[in-house]
């Protein structure tokens, strides 16, 4: 098994872009507001690198699964393929994780 860089770089640009936005309207419908103070700045960054191993993971073992059942060589079909199901791996993880923790923010207010 080799590292797919594109599948990675997809999900750590397209997926932090999206994750970011997705993060902050949560947020904002939690806690009232986007808040910029280091504690959750540093919420916000955990829950990215935990989003990015996790979803990348989770796309290489559905790719290799299709792959096994796959009987043709359709290798760009996959490359879209996995980037679409691993930034929705990573924005479903995220959007869990970064709910967590802001839930245990507003419990200990």
């Amino acid at each position: 098994m080799e590292f797919d860089w594109v599948l990675f770089l997809g999900i750590s640009i397209i997926g932090s872009y999206f994750g970011g936005k997705m993060c902050a309207v949560l947020e904002k419908k939690v806690t009232g507001e986007v808040r910029f103070e280091s504690e959750f700045r540093t919420k916000r960054v955990i829950t990215t690198f935990i989003s990015i191993v996790l979803s990348y993971m989770a796309t290489i073992e559905i790719i290799n699964r299709i792959n096994e059942h796959v009987s043709q060589d359709i290798d760009l079909l996959l490359k879209i393929l996995s980037l679409i199901i691993g930034v929705n791996i990573y924005l479903l993880i995220q959007r869990v994780i970064y709910r967590i923790s802001i839930g245990s923010f507003k419990r200990n207010m």
